[in-house]
């Protein structure tokens, strides 16, 4: 189990992810992990302020569109948007909480490149996990360089048959992180 925020929270993740804070400044509401191996997965952990269920789709959408607007990114589809069910968040059962999941693409364009150059199609699995009595979301978030998959996939069977094993694994590591997350120290949510 690693953990996280100081200890307010622990999952389980893969030996080969590492913590990006020993390489650069995170914010102090992100842990970001990067895995070291052909994939190239980032996960990364935000809690942010809650957000209002939209009508037409989920929380985990709205959190999709918002990373896809922080990549800058100048396209984003959404494959999935589905509930997450409670054997999803099963750490979470005493708490207020319910769970949703967004599954999609975004065109990126890598920071310090210039606009010319060619952006790259990054599939990005969100999963949200709402604590209702802390008014907070817990964005868990896996980014996927889809590195063997041109044009931009609009659906989830454009995506070549040599990235879909990065998706698979990707989909395996954050639904393990996911129903593996606990809340161990409440306090982290204490006003200050």
């Amino acid at each position: 189990m690693v953990q996280l925020f100081d200890g307010a929270f622990c999952a389980e993740l893969p030996e080969n992810f590492l913590n990006a804070s020993a390489l650069r400044q995170i914010p102090d509401n992100q842990e970001v992990f990067l895995q070291d191996s052909k994939e190239n997965l980032t996960l990364i952990l935000e809690l942010l302020e809650a957000v209002e269920k939209p009508q037409d789709a989920t929380v985990a959408k709205f959190h999709f569109d918002s990373i896809a607007f922080d990549n800058d990114a100048s396209d984003s589809v959404i494959w999935t948007d589905v509930n997450l069910s409670q054997k999803d968040i099963p750490k979470f059962h005493s708490e207020q909480a319910n769970g949703t999941r967004a599954f999609g693409c975004q065109k990126i364009l890598e920071k310090g490149k210039k606009i010319t150059d060619a952006a790259s199609n990054v599939a990005v699995l969100v999963h949200v996990i709402t604590l209702q009595d802390f008014e907070t979301d817990i964005v868990c978030s896996v980014n996927i360089p889809l590195s063997q998959t041109l044009p931009f996939p609009k659906t989830l069977a454009e995506v070549s048959p040599a990235d879909e094993a990065a998706l698979q694994t990707a989909d395996r590591i954050l639904s393990q992180f996911t129903r593996s997350l606990v809340l161990v120290d409440k306090s982290l949510f204490s006003a200050n």
